[in-house]
């Protein structure tokens, strides 16, 4: 999404307003899956205290939820893009998981099923 955003900001087509007129431009995506994480070892070698060295993710679709990230976007009095980003969660339930996935056999946790909702 940032990569996007950086295009279509050297476009000269797009009008970037002052931040000084209190108006922005505003640049949406929305994304509409939900996540588990899956957390597992991936080095067998643990410290005194029993604690895991390095550790990997996999991530299981689940559920279906809508996430929009919002980029608002203005030009300071030095020429200097001010972008402010935010993100929301719209419709959805990503509880209801469908079907019901389960982690590798491996695992040592997980997140169970979140919104997909993140900055890129």
């Amino acid at each position: 999404m940032t990569e996007i955003v950086n295009i279509l900001l050297q476009n000269p087509l797009v009008n970037i307003p002052n931040c000084s007129s209190g108006r922005n431009t505003s640049i949406g995506f929305s994304t509409s899956d939900c996540l588990n994480f899956c957390i597992f070892p991936l080095a067998t070698y643990q410290t005194p205290n029993g604690e895991l060295i390095k550790v990997g993710y996999s991530k299981i679709q689940c559920g279906d939820a809508c996430c929009k990230t919002t980029y608002d976007v203005c030009r300071s009095a030095d020429g200097t893009l001010n972008i402010t980003v935010s993100l929301s969660q719209g419709t959805g339930n990503c509880s209801a998981q469908v079907p019901n996935l389960p982690c590798p056999v491996n695992s040592i946790g997980q997140t169970g099923c979140i919104p997909n909702c993140y900055l890129l």
